[in-house]
């Protein structure tokens, strides 16, 4: 999926995509965690 991330958070109404435009190795990418929670804490 080349680090693409979706994730929808029905409670709070909100709803977040993100695809990265270079392709990363790895399972895990630690900027996903802090964009996410920059997004969620921006909303809520």
């Amino acid at each position: 999926s080349a680090g693409a991330e979706a994730f929808a958070d029905p409670l709070n109404g909100i709803a977040f995509g993100y695809t990265r435009r270079r392709f990363g190795f790895g399972w895990s990418y630690p900027e996903h965690d802090l964009l996410a929670a920059a997004v969620h804490a921006a909303v809520c």
